[in-house]
């Protein structure tokens, strides 16, 4: 998608945006794609006590980066208006957002936005494709 925005939620994932960025440039990934990478979910094991490894699902730390840079308008997404003035976009109107992973410890709530890829091919022309349907508003069968 064109002026799709991308937020790492990969286990592989570093500390902070940059660390992230560097360390796929580092691996090969294309610029194209690390220019697109605004933001990185918490680690929410670190976010409920620090230290002390327990097992988080992934949709877990995903709801919370939706809740806190979309619902409460963090993170640039309001939208500049006339006047000074800025709307925040609505989630499902203007900002959507697709999920792509190996692993299925997504919320339920996830599930019509979630593309399950595969963990020794990752993301096959046929998921793309799914995927690219949700950033249009294509909601997905339940899997």
């Amino acid at each position: 998608h064109p002026s799709a925005e991308i937020v790492v939620s990969s286990s592989w994932r570093k500390e902070t945006v940059e660390a992230t960025k560097q360390y796929l440039q580092d691996e090969g990934l294309g610029i194209d794609v690390i220019d697109r990478i605004t933001g990185i979910t918490i680690r929410g094991y670190n976010y409920i006590q620090k230290g002390v490894a327990m097992s988080i699902p992934r949709g877990v730390e995903i709801k919370q980066w939706i809740d806190h840079n979309i619902h409460s308008g963090g993170n640039g997404l309001y939208v500049p208006g006339a006047n000074g003035t800025f709307t925040r976009r609505t989630l499902g109107v203007e900002y959507q957002y697709v999920i792509l992973d190996d692993d299925t410890d997504m919320l339920l709530e996830q599930g019509p936005r979630f593309v399950r890829c595969h963990s020794s091919k990752g993301l096959t022309r046929e998921l793309s494709d799914k995927a690219i349907g949700v950033l249009r508003g294509v909601v997905l069968a339940a899997t």
